[in-house]
């Protein structure tokens, strides 16, 4: 199990990273839909990452369903979850107004 994580990990760090600087100086939509959320203004970004909360609900509740893990390892696991979510959420929100000032 470790060997396949650590290969996934790798692999989604680095289509993050190809598809970040890719679309680094493009330019962002912000009126009309994408799928791609590298083109997304960081207002977008910020507006899709809220809009992800009842998704992140329902996985979270089907998982609790469907995996053996002992109540204190899900617990830490929502919370990673939660604590990352946030993080973006206020990362977005900052450059979203550093955006509109300059």
């Amino acid at each position: 199990m470790g060997f396949d994580f650590l290969l996934i990990a790798i692999v989604v760090i680095g289509i993050t990273f190809f598809f970040s600087k890719r679309y680094k100086k493009t330019e962002k939509v912000d009126k009309d839909f994408t799928v791609s959320y590298y083109k997304l203004s960081y207002r977008r970004k910020m507006i899709r990452t809220l809009t992800s909360i009842p998704f992140i609900i329902v996985a979270c509740g089907v998982l609790y369903y469907l995996s053996d893990w002992p109540l204190p390892i899900y617990f830490g696991f929502v919370g990673l979850i939660s604590v990352i979510f946030l993080v973006q959420v206020l990362y977005n929100y900052k450059m979203w107004k550093k955006e509109e000032q300059g």
